[in-house]
C-alpha cells in the first residue's frame, strides 16, 4: 500500500503577490534530483563474467593494496627531493605501487553517479586544471620521472571523482590528507627550482612577456590544493560519525537552488512528509536528495531593517529610481575609461585628476552600498561561508591588486577598483531575495550584462598589456628573490597574475552561463549540497547487477545454484562477503 503523501501549496518565487500578503522564503531544487542505480560499478558495467572473477579475486588482497598506495605516496617526495639518478629508481617504484590503489578504486565507482559527474561543471573545471599542470609537470621532469606527475594526475582524479565511491571513506580522507602534504612540499620545491635537473621552459611568450612553466606549475597546484581540502572539509561528517556513513554526501556534484515562496505563517510538518523511496523500489536505486541547510528565510530580515512596502507610487518611484542609479552607474565606469584614457588628454593634456572615474565610483558605491543594504542575513551568512565565493573573491581580489600593482598604481587603478566593486556585486546576489530584486528593479539582462562589460574590458586590457606595449605601460615588478643551490629564483607579479587571471575567467563565464540559462531566481553561487543512501549498509539483500541488467543478474542467479530459492539458506547467502 502506497504511503500518503501531503502536497504543500508551493508557489514560484515570480509569482504575483498581493499587498497584504506577505511572503517567506525556502530553497529547494528547481528540478527533481536524479535516480541511481547503484548496483552498477565500472567494473560490472565493462566486465565478463570471467574477467570479473579474476579481478574480485585481485582486489580481496585489500590491505596490501591500500598499504601499496601509503607506501608509493611516502616515495612521491623522494622522486622531486632525491638526485635525478635516485628519483628514477623510486618514479618507477612509486608508480608500480599506486596502480593497484588506482585501478581497484576506480572499479568500484558507481556507473550512474560517474555519468552524472561528467555533465556537471565542477568536474570538468578541476580536470582541467589538474591535466593541464601535471603535464606541464611531467614535461619539465624530461627523463623518466614523468611517471610520477602521471601517477599524481590520477590521484588528484579518482579524489574528484570520490562521489561515485561508496567504500573506504576513512581510508580516502587518510589519503588526501597525506596528499595535502605531499602536494604542497612539490608546490614549495618547485617554486624554489630546487629539483635536479628540472627544465624550465616558457608556456606563453610574445616579446617580453612570458610565462615560465615553474610559474604556472606552481600556480595550479596551489588550486588543486585548495580543491582537495575542499573535498577533505565536506567528507569530514563521514568519517567522524558512524551514522552519518549511511549517507553520501556529494563533494563536487551539486545542485541549484531556487526561491519557493510561502504564505507567513507556514510551518513545515516533517512527519507528514514522506519520501517514495521505499515504495515498489528495489534497494539498490536510490533516489538523490537535497540536504537543506538554510532553512525558513525572511526577506524581511535584512542588515538594515527596512520596511518592504508592496504596491504605492512612493515604492514605484524608488525602483525606478534605483533601476536608473544602476544602469548610470555601470554605464559612466565604462565610459569613463574611454574619457579618461582618449578623449581628455586630447582636451585637457595639462589635467591629470580622474574627474569621470571618480564620479563612476562615487555612483557605483552607492548603487551598491543601496543593494548591499537590501541583502538578508542568513543568505550572506551562507554565501560567505561557501567555498565557491570565498575562492572566487580571492582570485577576483587577487588579479584586481595585481592589475594596479602592474599599471604602477596609477590612475586607470580607479577603474580597476570599480571593476572589483561590479563583480562583487554579481557575487552577492544570492543574498536578495526576490521581492528586493523586485523593489530594487533588478532585471536579469542588468545583471548579465554586468560581468559582460566587466569580463570583455579586462580582454581588451589584456591585449593591450601582452600585444601593445607601446599603449600601456607595465611593470613587471619582482615580488621576492631567493637564492637556492647557486642559482637565483625571482618571483614576478606577471606570470602569478596571468594564472589567476585565466582561473578567474573561467569561475565568471560559469556565472554568465547561469545567468543566460537559469531563471532569474535561481542562486548563481550558492548550490545545494546532494546526498544519496549508502545501500550497502542498508539493504538487506546486496546481490547486485553485474552485466547492467536485472533480468540477465536474475537469470545467472537461478544458474548458479538452486538454494536460492530455498528459504533455510537465504541467511547463510546473504551473510556471506559481498562480491561486487
Amino acid at each position: 500500500m502506497a504511503t500518503p503523501v501531503q502536497v504543500l501549496p508551493v508557489t514560484s518565487a515570480t509569482d504575483q503577490r498581493s499587498d497584504k500578503s506577505p511572503w517567506i522564503y525556502k530553497l529547494c531544487p528547481p528540478d527533481p534530483l536524479p535516480t541511481l542505480d547503484l548496483s552498477i560499478s565500472i567494473k560490472s558495467r565493462f566486465l565478463s563474467r570471467a574477467a570479473l572473477n579474476r579481478f574480485n579475486c585481485f582486489v580481496a588482497w585489500r590491505k596490501a593494496i591500500g598499504l601499496a598506495g601509503f607506501v608509493a605516496l611516502v616515495f612521491y617526495p623522494l622522486v622531486i627531493m632525491s638526485r635525478a639518478e635516485v628519483g628514477q629508481i623510486c618514479a618507477i617504484t612509486s608508480t608500480l605501487l599506486l596502480a593497484p590503489t588506482i585501478i581497484a578504486a576506480v572499479a568500484f565507482f558507481r556507473y550512474d553517479v560517474v555519468k552524472l559527474l561528467l555533465r556537471s561543471y565542477d568536474f570538468w573545471f578541476a580536470t582541467v586544471i589538474n591535466t593541464s599542470t601535471f603535464a606541464v609537470f611531467a614535461i619539465m621532469m624530461g627523463d623518466i620521472r614523468f611517471l610520477v606527475p602521471i601517477s599524481a594526475w590520477t590521484g588528484i582524479q579518482v579524489n574528484i571523482m570520490i562521489d561515485a565511491s561508496l567504500r573506504a571513506v576513512k581510508v580516502w580522507q587518510f589519503l588526501n590528507i597525506v596528499g595535502v602534504v605531499t602536494h604542497t612540499m612539490t608546490w614549495a620545491i618547485v617554486s624554489l627550482q630546487v629539483i635536479d635537473r628540472l627544465r624550465v621552459f616558457p608556456v606563453f611568450r610574445y616579446k617580453s612577456h612570458e610565462l615560465p612553466s615553474s610559474s604556472f606549475v606552481t600556480s595550479g597546484l596551489a588550486t588543486l590544493i585548495a580543491i582537495i581540502i575542499r573535498n577533505v572539509y565536506r567528507k569530514r561528517h563521514e568519517s567522524s560519525k558512524r551514522s552519518n556513513r549511511l549517507l553520501i554526501e556529494c563533494v563536487s556534484y551539486r545542485t541549484d537552488l531556487q526561491y519557493c515562496s510561502y504564505p507567513l505563517g507556514w510551518q513545515q510538518r516533517p512527519n507528514t512528509i514522506q519520501s517514495l523511496d521505499t515504495v515498489s523500489r528495489p534497494e539498490y536505486v536510490k533516489t538523490m536528495r537535497c540536504h537543506k541547510e538554510t532553512g525558513v528565510i525572511d526577506p524581511q530580515l535584512t542588515l538594515w531593517q527596512i520596511p518592504i512596502v508592496f504596491a504605492s507610487s512612493a515604492s514605484t518611484r524608488f525602483t525606478k529610481f534605483i533601476s536608473w542609479l544602476g544602469v548610470m552607474s555601470a554605464s559612466l565606469s565604462v565610459t569613463s575609461v574611454l574619457y579618461d584614457g582618449y578623449a581628455q588628454p586630447l582636451i585637457h593634456p595639462a589635467v591629470h585628476v580622474p574627474v569621470a572615474q571618480l564620479f563612476a565610483l562615487l555612483f557605483t558605491v552607492i548603487y551598491c552600498g543601496i543593494c548591499a543594504m537590501h541583502y538578508q542575513r542568513r543568505l550572506l551568512v551562507v554565501l560567505f561561508t561557501s567555498f565557491d565565493f570565498v575562492f572566487l573573491a580571492i582570485q577576483l581580489t587577487i588579479v584586481h591588486v595585481g592589475m594596479c600593482d602592474l599599471l604602477c598604481w596609477n590612475r586607470s587603478c580607479i577603474f580597476v577598483l570599480v571593476s572589483w566593486i561590479w563583480f562583487h556585486w554579481v557575487l552577492c546576489l544570492d543574498a536578495l531575495t526576490p521581492i528586493m530584486k523586485a523593489k530594487l528593479g533588478l532585471q536579469r539582462h542588468f545583471a548579465l550584462a554586468v560581468p559582460l562589460i566587466f569580463a570583455s574590458s579586462s580582454l581588451v586590457l589584456m591585449y593591450y598589456m601582452i600585444f601593445a606595449d607601446d599603449t600601456i605601460e607595465v611593470f613587471d615588478r619582482v615580488m621576492l628573490t631567493h637564492n637556492m643551490l647557486g642559482h637565483q629564483v625571482d618571483f614576478r607579479v606577471l606570470p602569478f597574475f596571468y594564472n589567476c587571471y585565466v582561473t578567474a575567467l573561467m569561475l565568471v563565464l560559469r556565472l554568465i552561463w547561469r545567468l543566460v540559462f537559469n531563471k532569474w531566481d535561481v542562486l548563481l553561487v550558492v548550490d545545494g549540497v546532494v546526498v544519496y543512501e549508502n545501500y550497502l549498509r542498508t539493504a538487506t539483500n546486496r546481490v547486485s547487477r553485474r552485466w547492467g541488467s536485472v533480468l540477465q543478474a536474475n537469470r545467472e542467479a537461478t544458474l548458479i545454484s538452486p538454494a536460492i530459492q530455498n528459504d533455510t539458506s537465504r541467511s547463510k547467502i546473504e551473510n556471506e562477503p559481498e562480491r561486487q
